[in-house]
């Protein structure tokens, strides 16, 4: 159990895992001692992330996983995609559409991905902080000092470091991090090289950009969906959809879908660009569009006829300042947290 102010020291601390794994893979197998910081488990998702094989091979090609665990990873394959747009409102011709091969075609578990990538993260020697909240981050001259709250205890390895001149300060919560020098449950982690991928919301994305209403995003992707079972025409079940409108702009935003085989049934998605003015359509009314407009995309009866498996929706902001440079030198910001 970690108790009281400990310190490790390492060349780079990662702080959030889910995407952060794989990149803390990558600098270790170029011989960079890396800790990676994870608030509850690091686990993945039981719905499938669609990627195309080529994107899998870069996993390959730095060593992160190998072919095997690439296969059991991966749980659907399909062809074709297609991409089509519903004609103009004053025209009566049929949706223009066009097929491409090998593109997302490939259904692969989130869960069994991650899965893997933390297996050799450890097996090669890597420190794994599962259950540590980020408080804040010192970042000086010559280091980082990244501040972690325990929030279930467990064993690690630690080493120790010194700081140079003082520099910046990002912060989760100011109440919280004042006192984590003092916390009888505060992990402290010296590093070279501080890695943001804590995602949209991350605290030190959101005071890079300013805070408060500077860190607004410009624009939004909604995105609602679900997993279904259900009478779904035949030709669907090797077939997906990458980008398809059914109807013209209405209200101020074009609706796109997205569909593809899944190893629970069929996924299908709704998402729109919108603007993030508060007047925009919330996802409860998005999801409404989404199972009334959902029989006559996919070709069914009803939504009656369907046994959903999940649920899913999502947003996704998106600013003009991007990517997103670092405030001060030794922070790198990755992944959505750029």
């Amino acid at each position: 159990a970690i108790g009281g102010e400990t310190a490790m020291s390492v060349d780079v601390v990662v702080c959030g895992g889910t995407l952060g794994i794989f990149l803390a893979c990558a600098l270790q197998r170029v011989g960079w001692r890396v800790a990676v910081v994870e608030r509850g488990a690091l686990l993945g998702r039981e719905q499938e992330w669609n990627v195309s094989r080529d994107e899998l091979r870069t996993l390959l090609a730095l060593d992160i996983l190998t072919q095997a665990q690439l296969d059991d990873a991966i749980v659907t394959e399909f062809n074709p995609a297609r991409i089509a747009f519903a004609p103009a409102s004053h025209q009566s011709a049929d949706a223009q559409e066009f097929f491409v091969q090998n593109v997302l075609n490939l259904g692969v578990l989130p869960a069994r991905l991650i899965a893997h990538a933390r297996d050799n993260f450890l097996a090669r020697g890597g420190t794994l902080l599962e259950h540590h909240a980020f408080l804040r981050a010192d970042v000086y001259d010559n280091q980082a000092r990244v501040y972690l709250k325990t929030l279930q205890p467990q064993s690690s390895a630690f080493g120790a470091g010194g700081a140079g001149g003082a520099g910046a300060q990002f912060s989760a919560d100011a109440a919280q991090s004042s006192s984590a020098q003092n916390s009888s449950d505060t992990v402290v982690v010296e590093s070279r090289l501080l890695v943001d991928a804590m995602g949209n919301f991350s605290p030190i994305a959101r005071q890079t950009r300013g805070g408060g209403r500077k860190a607004r995003p410009d624009g939004v992707c909604l995105v609602v969906g679900s997993c279904a079972r259900g009478p779904f025409p035949a030709d669907l079940a090797s077939r997906s959809d990458l980008l398809v409108s059914i109807r013209n702009a209405d209200r101020g935003r074009q609706e796109f879908w997205e569909a593809f085989p899944a190893r629970d049934g069929r996924t299908t998605y709704l998402f729109c660009y919108v603007d993030a003015s508060p007047s925009r359509p919330s996802l409860a009314a998005l999801f409404e569009s989404y199972l009334s407009a959902l029989p006559a995309y996919q070709h069914i009866p009803s939504t009656d006829s369907l046994q959903f498996q999940r649920a899913l929706f999502g947003f996704f902001p998106s600013y003009k300042a991007a990517p997103l440079r670092a405030a001060v030198d030794r922070v790198l910001h990755f992944g959505d947290a750029s």
